[in-house]
Formats: structure tokens, C-alpha cells, sequence
């Protein structure tokens, strides 16, 4: 019988077995302050994989799919769900872009620079990245 869990959509085609799981966890944590399950939220938040990365979906080269991903320590490029690489914000030495091509220009090991070239799916998406990358890299840097 479903309970009062079942009037929330948490995730799509939620089954009973994940309303039950989560009436049964609740009843462990009810009785906090707010603050107390802010703490608690935050703590477990922050140790998933995926906080704090701001994702932008791009395409590269034979228009595969990426997401970059911008986070404090710096650009993370992800194919399938995957991290493919990482460029740290120290290393980027400019980004950059043109309608919707975006640049991320790194300083390799070797002193050397490496363009990486992506396209946004139009050239707003494109703007909005460039935007929030040179944010990030301000802040972070």
C-alpha cells in the first residue's frame, strides 16, 4: 500500500521498493532541526562525484557528444557519462569563442599550448559557456 512518499516524484517510473526505502530512512532522520539537515544534506552532497560541476552539453570532433564540465579545480570533459579529461585552471591560459566554437586553450607540461575545439549547440549556449568558463576561471584561478 502505497504511502506518503508516493505522492513525490523523486525519479522517473519510481517504483513501491524506492517509496518504502525512503519512508524507512526518513523515519531515522525525522526529529532534526533545520539546520541540523542542512548540515547532513551538504555533507553527503558534497562527497557525490558530480557536485559543484556546472555541465555544458558541447560536440567534437565527427560531432560526438561531450559535456564540459566546470568546477573548482577546473574543466572537466566527460563522453558517455565518462571523464575523458581534465584541465586544471592554472593550465588554461584562455578561452575563447567564435558563433558557436569554443576554445580552451591549455599549457601542457612542456610549456607547450594546446587548443581543444568544441561546438555548442548554437551560438547563446556557446556565449552562456564562455560566460560562466570565464567566471569559474576568475573565481577559481
Amino acid at each position: 500500500m502505497p504511502g506518503y512518499v508516493s505522492e513525490y516524484r523523486f525519479v522517473p517510473d519510481q517504483k513501491e521498493e524506492l517509496e518504502e526505502a525512503i519512508e524507512q530512512i526518513h523515519k531515522t532522520i525525522m526529529g532534526q532541526v533545520p539546520a541540523e539537515a542542512e548540515a547532513n544534506y551538504l555533507r553527503i552532497a558534497k562527497s557525490l562525484e558530480m557536485y559543484g560541476v556546472d555541465l555544458h552539453p558541447v560536440f567534437g570532433e565527427n560531432r560526438s557528444e561531450y559535456f564540459l564540465g566546470l568546477t573548482p579545480v577546473g574543466v572537466v570533459v566527460y563522453k558517455n557519462k565518462t571523464q575523458v579529461g581534465k584541465y586544471f585552471w592554472p593550465r588554461i591560459t584562455k578561452v575563447h569563442f567564435k558563433e558557436a566554437q569554443f576554445e580552451l586553450r591549455v599549457m601542457g607540461k612542456d610549456c607547450n599550448e594546446t587548443s581543444f575545439f568544441f561546438e555548442a549547440p548554437n551560438k547563446m549556449a556557446c556565449k552562456h559557456l564562455w560566460k560562466c568558463c570565464v567566471e569559474h576561471h576568475t573565481f577559481f584561478r
